[in-house]
């Protein structure tokens, strides 16, 4: 995706890597598929690379976050471009799929 336009007008933008309003997200359902063959990856890194590349791709839906409004919009199903919102009861920007620092709350 390179362009979503929100529902307050805003249009958020995917044209570059470490963006701080967007994330992934795996259902619950999916996480034995997604990290249970992580340890049994083999190959050159760059083949280990390419096979998490692949898992990520089947099971990870794309999530960003309005940097004018707080909605978040999330994938339907991974791959789809189809995304459904969701508005922020807050009704502001909450940072929500920024970088922790690997830092628990």
């Amino acid at each position: 995706m390179s362009k979503l336009l929100c529902e307050c007008g805003h249009v958020i933008s995917d044209t570059t890597d470490d963006l701080p309003y967007k994330g992934e997200l795996v259902a619950a359902g999916d996480h034995e598929r997604v990290w249970s063959p992580l340890p049994e990856l083999q190959g050159t890194t760059d083949q280990r690379w390419d096979a998490v590349t692949a898992i990520r791709m089947a099971h990870c839906r794309d999530m960003y976050e309005c940097t004018s409004c707080g909605r978040l919009w999330i994938e339907r199903l991974p791959g789809t471009r189809d995304f459904v919102s969701y508005a922020s009861e807050s009704g502001k920007v909450e940072n929500i799929l920024g970088p922790t620092g690997g830092r628990a709350a």
